[in-house]
């Protein structure tokens, strides 16, 4: 990040936000994106996150289409500033899962996220395929091989990610979070959950999805398959342990940051 680019976020922030009081740049394993939070005078906080074009657009798509459905995600505003896009939404109080399991919860809080995790997993599995039919990238093929291609950017490895992950995402399709893993989750002191990151929501097969938040739970030396069963009683008939298992071994391969 050079001297000359955040002298340019800064312009853009205070080109759409009046009296700050200070801007700083939170701690955020993980993303290619510039993140920044904004507090004014009156004690309101505002994220700003610079992107693409296409994932600002994406992003803010989504979030419409999530929050319809009673989601809990970002209400995300679209911005431009001299040609970058970036999206603005209000601060999430509260501390994530991750923050959460780092200063110790108890089994049943552990097992009691589970059941709110689960069930907004439902609530996705619900949202109809066609409300995606607008939005770029929709399938979780083209969204692993833009991840890859953005951070490593080799083309040749992103096109073998794509081609794997089609593979593994073979039978019925969702509206699935592929990366919904205690980093991206904010509970607030009512324990009510705030889902993050929406680059990782596409179409995929859940068991898929419950692959990779099952490597991120094992990364913090939790049993995904108590997970697994807690979504098996909320989502009945939709789990295959067998298959989540076959996919976590595959995708343990190429997506090492699930190993945090």
């Amino acid at each position: 990040m050079t001297d000359q680019s955040i002298k340019f976020y800064h312009r853009a922030i205070n080109n759409t936000v009046q009296n700050i009081r200070r801007v700083y740049v939170p701690v955020v394993r993980g993303t290619n994106s510039r993140i920044y939070i904004i507090e004014t005078l009156d004690g309101t906080k505002t994220v700003f996150r610079f992107n693409s074009r296409q994932i600002a657009h994406r992003n803010y798509d989504i979030s419409k289409v999530l929050r319809a459905q009673d989601i809990p995600v970002p209400e995300i505003d679209l911005h431009l500033y001299q040609g970058q896009y970036f999206e603005t939404y209000p601060y999430i109080s509260g501390q994530t899962f991750q923050e959460c399991l780092n200063m110790g919860m108890s089994k049943s809080e552990i097992l009691n996220t589970y059941a709110i995790m689960a069930n907004q997993i439902h609530k996705m599995l619900n949202v109809p395929l066609h409300n995606f039919q607008n939005i770029e990238n929709k399938n979780c093929s083209s969204v692993a091989q833009s991840n890859v291609v953005h951070k490593s950017g080799l083309w040749s490895f992103g096109q073998c990610v794509k081609y794997g992950t089609k593979l593994l995402n073979t039978g019925k399709q969702h509206i699935c979070h592929c990366d919904f893993t205690p980093r991206n989750i904010v509970l607030d002191n009512k324990k009510q959950l705030t889902i993050l990151d929406l680059n990782a929501v596409s179409i995929a097969n859940i068991n898929f999805a419950l692959a990779l938040t099952g490597m991120s739970l094992r990364a913090n030396k939790l049993n995904p398959h108590e997970f697994y069963r807690v979504c098996d009683d909320i989502i009945p008939g939709q789990i295959q342990p067998k298959r989540i298992d076959f996919t976590e071994q595959i995708c343990s391969l190429y997506f090492h940051g699930y190993r945090r």
